[in-house]
């Protein structure tokens, strides 16, 4: 009977470190994943598709699904390279590479202005009402604008 009974403790507890360790694992999965999916961009003048970047799932990438207007016919006509300022804008990756940075927060990636066709670092931090601040940083100097979940 004491054997049955230290049997069953070692097992509850094994148990219980498995079900911690996934629940820290899938925690910082959650974590990760609460970001992606559709954004509508301030404004709502376009919708940005966020999930794990091709090549790397550890990093975060967003390109542009829908864009306000004819939307189809926006071309990267201010992108510095005069070679890639005929393709569309639409499909164009230009969130890139961020890493999760603790719960909630994405850091060192990179945001592509296409009004300007300058990339600036970037951040992206999800706020307690399901808001998502995206903001590109100039030196030490951030600017940010909200977006919210597409619907």
């Amino acid at each position: 009977m004491r054997l049955l009974m230290c049997v069953r403790a070692v097992a509850l507890s094994a148990a219980a470190l498995i079900a911690t360790a996934a629940g820290a694992q899938g925690g910082t999965q959650a974590g990760k994943a609460n970001v992606f999916g559709l954004w509508k961009t301030k404004g709502g003048q376009a919708t940005v598709r966020i999930g794990p970047c091709k090549g790397n799932a550890a990093t975060v990438c967003g390109n542009f699904v829908d864009l306000a207007g004819d939307g189809r016919a926006a071309l990267d006509k201010n992108n510095p390279n005069p070679a890639l300022r005929t393709r569309p804008l639409l499909g164009m990756p230009f969130v890139t590479n961020f890493k999760p940075a603790g719960a909630n927060k994405w850091r060192s990636g990179r945001i592509y202005n296409p009004q300007n066709g300058k990339t600036h670092s970037a951040k992206m931090d999800m706020k307690a009402n399901g808001s998502l601040t995206v903001s590109g940083c100039v030196f030490i100097f951030c600017e940010g604008e909200i977006w919210t979940r597409a619907r």
